[in-house]
Formats: structure tokens, C-alpha cells, sequence
């Protein structure tokens, strides 16, 4: 457990550190690829102004995310939950803020420009995404947050630096590492997104959007059954029966199972494609 390393004789968050190059790696791959986003008239200005608005959709949503799931403490103590950024991130927060901010830039974007359709772009974000993520969830392993609950299995992962953000009572306790289960699993989306899905979709065989709307549906799974082995208080959103990351990962999976059925993933019928968002 490393919650903070020493560069340049500053201290910095570990955790910050690897989400930032998460990002960075995300941003650069993407970059390279840009060409085959298929805007003729895009400039490397406007891939950036693209890529910095999914990084505020993002960054808003996150911590939207958490103010909402925490709302009990949020409304009794605001502005030290505002003011307090070493953690307090809701991933589904971000990825919901990132896709609404994909799809205000889109609309803008289209007012000026030869309209652009926004789930063939989206495919790309959606094999880097989980890539990222899970350069992220180790930020979350090495800096404690996000672990996991008490287990007697033999790879249980026992924390013992006071600095983090595990609990005192539970350091030197076998947790399940709930972070590396979500890497693992992350970099298994990837994997199958960019080897299959992606080339299909390059290939024309699949429909446009395919690739994004699989992360969703696959990270929802996979984040509803991490779920039922973390050990941390996500807060509560509409009962103590699932955690709010559950309940979003539900409606998550229905809403982008619904829209990958009715497009089709073979394109069939490409003249009932939505014209906005395929």
C-alpha cells in the first residue's frame, strides 16, 4: 500500500497519479486514431476542446455522483465535502457526466460543423475506457480506497499503512481485493472490446455504437457482482439492498441492452438507426 510517493520532493496522491495517466494514455491512443473518427473537418483544437469536455462531464459528474449518495452528510456538513477532493468519486457519476457531455458537445458540434453522428465515435472511448479504468483501480489498490470486505481466501489482501484511507480497524485484516477484481475484469473487457468487437465494427459487420454500448453492458455486470465483495460505505440510494452502484449498473445494463436490440448488432436495417445517435 502506497498512498502517496515522494517526486521531485513534493508528496503526491498515488491514486492521483495513476488516474492522471490513465487519462493521459487515453487521450494520446485516441488522438492517434483521430483520423478514423470519420470528421473530415476536425481539427486537433476541436479533438481536444472534445476530449476536455468528457474530462468536465467527468469531473462533475463524479463528484455529483458522491454528494448525491452521500446526501445525509453532504447536507449536514456541504462545504467540507466540497472542499475535500483526496477522494469522494462515484465512476458511474463520471462515466454518466462524460456521456451527457459527449452528447451536449455532439449538439453543439453540429450546429456549426457537417453533423456528426455520436455512437461511431463513441466506440472508440468505449474499448479505451475500460483500459483506463483499470490503470485507475490500481491507483484505488495501492491507495486503499475502494477495498474490499473481511475474507478468509487466501489471496485476501491485508492493508497496514495508517495514511490510507482504509479504517483503522479493519488494517492488517484480510480484505477481498475488490480494486484488482475490477482491474482484472476491466482490462477482460478491453481485451475483448478491441480484439473483437472493434474489428467487427471496422469491418462494417457490426453496428456502429456496438463496441460502447458492450462496455456498458459488460462493466455493469461486472461492477453489480464487485458490488456484493466491497467492504467500504458507498452511501444509499434507494434501499439497503444493493448499493447505488448496483441500482445504476441495473439501470445501465437495461438502458444499453434496449438501444443495442433495437439497432441490431448486425446492421440489418440501417435505415431505422437512430439518425442522432448511431
Amino acid at each position: 500500500m502506497w498512498p502517496h510517493v515522494h517526486l521531485l520532493g513534493r508528496e503526491f496522491s498515488t491514486y492521483g497519479l495513476l488516474t492522471s495517466m490513465s487519462y493521459a494514455i487515453g487521450a494520446l491512443w485516441l488522438a492517434r486514431l483521430r483520423s478514423e473518427m470519420k470528421a473530415p473537418e476536425d481539427t486537433l483544437a476541436d479533438f481536444w476542446a472534445m476530449i476536455y469536455s468528457l474530462f468536465l462531464g467527468a469531473l462533475i459528474g463524479g463528484r455529483l455522483g458522491y454528494y448525491l449518495v452521500e446526501w445525509r452528510s453532504f447536507a449536514a456538513h456541504p462545504l467540507a465535502m466540497i472542499l475535500q477532493w483526496r477522494n469522494g468519486w462515484v465512476f458511474w457519476g463520471g462515466a454518466l457526466g462524460s456521456i451527457g457531455a459527449g452528447l451536449i458537445f455532439v449538439r453543439i458540434w453540429n450546429r456549426t460543423h457537417r453533423p456528426r453522428r455520436y455512437l461511431p465515435v463513441a466506440d472508440y472511448f468505449g474499448f479505451v475506457a475500460p483500459l483506463c479504468h483499470a490503470i485507475g483501480r490500481v491507483g484505488c489498490f495501492v491507495g486503499g480506497c475502494c477495498y474490499g470486505s473481511p475474507t478468509s481466501v487466501p489471496w485476501g489482501v491485508r492493508f497496514q499503512d495508517p495514511t490510507g484511507i482504509v479504517p483503522r480497524r479493519l488494517l492488517g485484516t484480510p480484505l477481498h481485493p475488490t480494486q484488482l477484481y475490477e482491474a482484472a475484469g476491466d482490462v477482460l473487457i478491453f481485451i475483448f472490446l478491441y480484439f473483437f468487437m472493434m474489428k467487427r465494427v471496422r469491418e462494417k459487420r457490426f453496428t456502429a455504437g456496438s463496441v460502447f454500448l458492450s462496455w456498458i453492458i459488460l462493466y455493469s455486470i461486472l461492477r453489480f457482482v464487485i458490488e456484493f465483495f466491497r467492504g467500504d460505505d458507498r452511501g444509499m440510494l434507494i434501499s439497503a439492498a444493493l448499493s447505488p452502484s448496483q441500482w445504476i449498473s441495473l439501470g445501465a445494463l437495461a438502458g444499453a441492452s434496449v438501444i443495442l436490440w433495437r439497432q441490431g448488432l448486425v446492421e440489418l436495417h440501417p435505415e431505422k438507426r437512430s439518425p442522432y445517435l448511431a
